[in-house]
């Protein structure tokens, strides 16, 4: 989807504008930059915008007739960029506009709250033909928030790193910082404006020296801070109000420059050294705001019109050392366009109805869908774009989930788990998606998130093992009535002729649960060796322990059986074929076989093993059957997150299809989901099992909800019903599997996410 997005900020200096293309939103999302544009206002346009900035002069009929001339000039900067990215209006699907504020009054006393944005988008939709969305600030507002920092959604999705504590500071005419701590989920990022950014350096270069900023900063280099000065502007309540908090021209705009102005002259300075005691607010007010509000930071990326500045920016390094300190420019993101591009992500994210605010930062009560929508000639196509890609909300509504949050924080209080990721959703829309607790029990543990990596344990069963049953079931490779002996010849041994591929999938073969005795002691008794064909051949020798179909026995066995069939007819292993065909094509880039080390501190450690030389296991699977399999076995081995786990539940939910990416056909998905029902009392389906009250799901899931378990601690449940899916992740066998609690919490999780959503 191309989109255009338009951005004048609180320097009112002229419009930026920037193409993007854009398909789907996740943390550390990429798009294509198509184009980007610079329409700056005449001198005499700036001079009537901020006018209407200051009460006394921005009257109504001049604010009226402001409005309708810069929604033209917002047009042409659109169908300028249009053209320069070499496009034709058609080629665009939608206009986002921030439109230029010229008021903005949501600080203490503020009663009520309330803030304008102008630049009429009727004009723009007119001029242009594309629909638009505006106003992205008063929903936020009416939702208790201060509707800024808007775009700290924005730097979550494009630069959360794990590992890294990062700042995205931008230098605009006010200068505002959104943190993103390591491996952070949305709840966790820090946003608010650290004071001026440039706005008050402009405006002592337009009364001190007629020019419209400090070009190169080189006034300010040339000038003297005074200490004096810098010490009475840095007492400003505004410095030392906590976050959530925002500001603009009625705080720190003409009337300032004004008051400023005559201080230094009491000061007996001249205008070079006001110019440098200004650029010296903006860099020691983002210090304190650093130093007070923040934990500590290892990186500073810069955006902005201050990014150009090179003496604001050498002051801004030293203030900030040791933190590195770089422009935006270093990691794909023009500097000065950063904030036009974030306005059209947000214009994506309306027009699919997702919330796209973090109430942390805003100081909102929940998250909202921002924005106006002013249909353009394209709407009803736009639409049934829209409804054919169903997209990963990345932002919930948890205020919903209360009590699932509070049951949440008393599971780790009471040592269910050391920490956990939960996501839960409903269609598209992600309703919660955060992490709780710490990857261990010790206090300074790093804290879960939904990006900590898991050991899956037997969810591999089915995210893995049975979606590639599916994939060749679809292509007719794979016939779920033939016998296993058919594609594993060695199988047949032991009286095991006639068992089927279905019977494997509906654990009824006849295997037991798992090698008897357990597998260690079977695998030291046996002496069995590392290796795959080994385990696969001992599988193949087992003799059944009751007659297959009569009734359900889970079977790690059974689906070592079908993985080994799997392979044999793809001709490539399982962790290649569901690398290629499933987690590849659904952008699943967290979920693996055998992790490599640089992921393995994301990873959330299991169990002390004494078996494997009495040590606790962290980036190895848990299951030892597995781990004697080299890691890749078709009954456990598989890591993930909970981001990755969302997009395979919607898969699911969309009957095999993730936007444009189908995987499995519908009536494959719906044959294997659906419960079998020929064995009395058995909830299985095929590879997958089915609500009942007294199994995991609990009796809260309708009658047509599916899912798994792992023995880790991990779920998945998907009711259909409700378009319903919930994730649960957890290492509660760190650091022994003794610790049974996951049991009777599964059915309370699930009985607590449905009342908070039917009450």
């Amino acid at each position: 989807m191309l989109i255009v997005g338009l951005m004048s900020g609180t320097s009112a200096d002229g419009i930026d504008a920037a193409v993007i293309d854009l398909d789907h939103l996740q943390v550390g999302a990429r798009f294509r930059i198509r184009g980007t544009a610079f329409l700056p206002y005449p001198s005499d346009l700036r001079a009537e915008i901020l006018a209407c900035c200051s009460p006394p002069s921005g009257t109504v009929d001049r604010i009226c007739r402001l409005n309708a001339l810069l929604g033209e000039w917002f047009a042409r900067a659109a169908l300028e960029v249009i053209e320069r990215a070499g496009l034709r209006p058609d080629d665009v699907a939608l206009i986002a506009s921030h439109g230029q504020t010229v008021y903005h009054a949501v600080g203490p006393g503020a009663d009520p709250p309330a803030t304008l944005q102008i630049g009429e988008p009727a004009v723009i939709a007119e001029r242009t033909g594309r629909t638009v969305v505006a106003n992205f600030r008063p929903r936020d507002i009416a939702a208790g928030g201060q509707g800024a920092p808007l775009l700290s959604y924005v730097d979550y999705l494009l630069f959360a790193a794990p590992g890294r504590a990062r700042a995205l500071q931008n230098l605009g005419g006010v200068a505002n910082v959104t943190l993103i701590p390591p491996s952070a989920d949305a709840s966790d990022v820090i946003a608010f404006d650290t004071g001026p950014g440039n706005m008050v350096i402009d405006g002592l270069m337009e009364r001190l020296f007629g020019q419209p900023f400090d070009a190169q900063g080189a006034v300010a280099a040339r000038g003297r801070v005074s200490d004096d000065l810098l010490a009475d502007l840095l007492a400003d309540p505004f410095f030392t109000r906590r976050p959530p908090r925002t500001t603009g021209r009625e705080e720190f705009g003409a009337a300032y420059v004004s008051r400023l102005i005559e201080r230094g002259r009491e000061r007996g300075l001249d205008p070079a050294d006001l110019v440098a005691t200004a650029t010296a607010l903006t860099v020691r007010s983002i210090g304190e705001a650093y130093r007070r509000f923040l934990p500590s930071v290892d990186e500073v990326i810069v955006s902005g019109g201050g990014a150009s500045n090179p003496t604001l920016l050498a002051w801004l390094r030293r203030e900030l050392a040791p933190a590195e300190v770089r422009r935006s420019d270093e990691v794909g993101i023009p500097s000065d366009y950063k904030e036009a591009i974030g306005f059209a992500v947000l214009g994506f994210e309306t027009i699919h109805g997702r919330a796209s605010t973090l109430p942390r930062c805003t100081g909102a009560r929940h998250a909202v869908v921002t924005g106006q929508i002013i249909p353009g000639d394209n709407y009803h196509e736009l639409l049934r774009q829209i409804s054919a890609t169903p997209m990963f909300s990345i932002v919930g509504h948890a205020h919903q989930l209360e009590r699932t949050v509070e049951l949440m924080n008393q599971a780790v209080a009471e040592g269910v788990f050391p920490g956990a990721a939960l996501v839960v959703g409903r269609g598209d829309e992600t309703l919660l998606a955060r992490g709780f607790g710490r990857l261990t029990t010790e206090p300074d543990a790093p804290a879960a998130s939904i990006d900590t990596i898991y050991d899956l344990a037997s969810l591999t069963k089915v995210i893995a093992t049975t979606t590639a049953a599916m994939i060749l079931v679809d292509e007719g490779r794979l016939d779920l009535a033939a016998p296993v002996a058919t594609y594993l010849p060695d199988f047949a041994q032991a009286g095991k002729d006639d068992v089927r591929i279905r019977d494997l999938l509906l654990h009824c073969s006849g295997l037991p649960a798992i090698f008897p005795g357990g597998f260690p002691a079977y695998a030291t008794a046996h002496r069995l060796p590392r290796d795959r064909a080994a385990i696969i051949a001992e599988v193949c020798a087992q003799p059944l322990t009751y007659p297959t179909g009569s009734r359900v026995v889970y079977s790690d066995l059974g689906f070592i059986a079908l993985g080994a069939v799997i392979e044999a007819i793809c001709g490539e292993r399982l962790d290649t074929f569901t690398a290629r065909r499933v987690f590849e094509p659904l952008e699943m880039a967290a979920t693996c076989f055998n992790p490599p080390p640089f992921l393995w501190p994301r990873i959330a450690p299991t169990e002390f093993d004494n078996w494997r030389g009495g040590r606790i296991i962290r980036g190895e699977v848990h299951d030892e059957c597995a781990w004697m399999m080299g890691g890749v076995a078709p009954h456990a081995g598989l890591f993930s997150t909970g981001r990755d786990l969302a997009r395979f539940a919607r898969l699911l939910l969309h009957e095999g299809t993730l936007g444009s990416v189908r995987i499995i056909q519908p009536e494959t998905v719906a044959m294997f989901v659906r419960r079998e029902g020929s064995i009395p009392g058995s909830t299985r389906a095929l590879g997958w099992d089915t609500a009942s009250a007294e199994n995991a799901a609990g009796p809260a899931l309708s009658g047509a909800a599916f899912g798994h378990t792992g023995f880790t601690g991990t779920s998945l449940w998907i009711d259909p019903q409700r378009a319903l899916w919930v994730i649960l992740l957890s290492n509660r066998v760190y650091p022994s599997r003794a610790n049974q609690a996951i049991i009777s919490f599964r059915p309370r999780l699930h009985a607590a996410v449905i009342a908070d959503l039917e009450r």
